[in-house]
């Protein structure tokens, strides 16, 4: 069995007792295995025990976010959604409607390299790769028609949407973790824990910075000796290099280009600051996907991407990192 663990660090910032007003701020740190990850909170707290629990109840909103949003688990809201062959009206909760928003803000901006509609043939890709079966051309094209973002008919402000074609359906894993990064930092500010970060197997969300600090410390090892500092930003990163098939030869990755409906064959991994988790996160697949094509283009994102040896950057992103090396 696979505990949870919480981890309280001693106090920092501490004040000499009657001589000042600052409080004395305690780290908590917590993780538990989630989403296939390990996901992990940190926060800071003037109150242990109020943090202990709420750390408790942030993995409870986790858990009941991703039943919304998962299209592993069967019960989801989403998976329910998926099955269903109409092109009538559903309605949907306000968490999911929000998700999809922010997909469709992302598929637009980047001319459809993300797409969570790709579903079709993601999980097409991980049935040949698991069976050990052949790429066949034909059944890429037949299931790239019910593919495309752009004919879904989404309504914000009424909770609802409408599939183009019955059975369109969709995976949110290229913007999931993010996005629920997001509702977990923005579930800890409104019980005013502000100080706080999320790291979701390596996609991270923060809020406001630690204590006396410019924001939270996360080492850059594609630039060296190099970090960011967060401050109620995230960062995530994304890559296919190392699931693939393979068709005459050459390498597909797991990471579906939905304009062609097949993976990747560039050793490619992309790195994305941006003011929210669904941004940074689904901008990192965007841009795997783009590859070097991303160079000639304007995102509202800093991004560095590598491209097989081609390094490409956004003009500000050097300019959020701090490395030891500088003068």
């Amino acid at each position: 069995m696979i505990f949870s663990k919480v981890i309280i660090f001693a106090a920092v910032l501490a004040c000499s007792a009657g001589h000042s007003s600052t409080p004395d701020w305690i780290r908590l740190e917590s993780d538990r295995p989630k989403l296939g990850t390990l996901v992990r909170i940190v926060l800071y707290t003037t109150d242990s025990l109020a943090g202990v629990q709420v750390l408790a109840e942030a993995y409870q909103e986790l858990d009941r976010i991703n039943a919304i949003i998962s299209d592993y688990d069967p019960h989801s809201e989403l998976s329910r959604l998926n099955r269903l062959k109409t092109e009538d009206t559903i309605a949907l909760s306000p968490e999911l409607t929000d998700i999809l928003a922010a997909s469709r803000s992302v598929f637009q901006l980047s001319s459809g390299a993300f797409d969570p509609t790709v579903k079709p043939l993601v999980d097409y890709w991980r049935e040949i790769r698991k069976n050990g079966k052949p790429l066949r051309m034909y059944k890429v094209r037949r299931l790239k028609r019910s593919v495309g973002f752009d004919q879904i008919f989404l309504d914000p402000a009424g909770n609802r949407m409408a599939k183009g074609q019955k059975n369109m359906t969709i995976d949110l894993g290229g913007i999931g973790k993010g996005y629920l990064g997001d509702c977990l930092i923005h579930f800890l500010a409104q019980r005013g824990f502000t100080r706080a970060m999320i790291d979701l197997g390596g996609d991270l969300v923060a809020g406001d910075p630690p204590p006396g600090q410019k924001g939270w410390a996360v080492g850059f090892t594609e630039e060296g000796d190099c970090q960011f500092f967060l401050n109620n930003q995230a960062l995530a990163g994304s890559g296919g290099t190392y699931q693939f098939i393979e068709r005459r030869g050459k390498r597909y990755s797991h990471i579906i280009d939905p304009r062609t409906g097949l993976g990747i064959t560039a050793a490619r991994s992309a790195f994305v600051l941006a003011r929210n988790g669904a941004s940074a996160d689904a901008w990192a697949s965007a841009l795997t996907v783009l590859g070097a094509g991303a160079g000639n283009r304007t995102f509202p994102v800093v991004w560095q991407l590598t491209d097989d040896q081609l390094t490409l950057a956004s003009p500000d992103f050097n300019e959020y990192l701090h490395c030891k090396n500088e003068q």
